[in-house]
């Protein structure tokens, strides 16, 4: 009889744990897409700590942000596309997005899993480049996030980019295609090694963001 209360007892603990796991997800991600609305609605975007939390490696860091003829090439198609040189009638291509990074997807897209957008495992240091030209609407720091930068651009279209070591951008700064605006990084709690979280947004729903680029 003790034996299977003790059984009994370990798949209740089992159990509870299992709900309050699940529990701390749908709490995690109700605070995100909150938080998200708050910074597309304009309101205030707090930034915790900032300085206090900002990778110290990076204070002399002098990456080379010099254009590649590949990406002066790409930066001119998308560019061209934009204004009306494309007549695809799709509202989204490929080759309207300039990569942010080049790398490996380590996490796909996954609305089931809260996951809203991809990882990417690039080289170390990295600078991040802007998907699309637009203005920056928030840039600062937030615990689970670390280092975040989020772009407006045309089409209701929000870009994010988050867990960066050194944000190159400010709150307001006009951005162009494939400008670069921070530095692959590993800061914030959500986060187990150097990489880069992108996200897409439409009119407040979460894209799929290797439907429209090639990591």
């Amino acid at each position: 009889m003790d034996g299977g209360g003790d059984q009994t007892k370990m798949m209740v603990e089992q159990q509870s744990n299992t709900i309050d796991s699940l529990y701390a997800i749908t709490s995690s991600n109700e605070k995100y897409l909150n938080d998200l609305k708050k910074l597309l609605n304009d309101e205030p975007f707090e930034d915790t700590a900032k300085l206090q939390k900002q990778d110290t490696t990076f204070l002399n860091y002098q990456p080379d942000f010099r254009r590649s003829k590949e990406d002066s090439l790409l930066r001119q198609k998308v560019e061209y596309e934009s204004k009306g040189g494309n007549k695809n009638e799709k509202a989204f291509s490929v080759d309207f997005f300039f990569p942010p990074v080049n790398g490996r997807v380590s996490q796909s897209f996954n609305l089931q899993k809260g996951h809203y957008g991809v990882d990417v495992v690039t080289t170390a240091d990295e600078p991040i480049k802007a998907c699309l030209d637009g203005t920056a609407i928030a840039a600062g720091w937030i615990p689970g996030e670390g280092n975040i930068l989020i772009i407006q651009h045309n089409n209701d279209l929000i870009s994010i980019y988050k867990h960066c070591s050194v944000l190159l951008k400010n709150q307001g700064d006009k951005i162009l295609t494939g400008d670069p605006i921070g530095i692959v990084g590993n800061t914030g709690e959500n986060t187990s090694g150097p990489h880069l979280h992108f996200e897409l947004w439409q009119k407040g729903i979460a894209l799929n963001p290797q439907e429209f680029i090639s990591f």
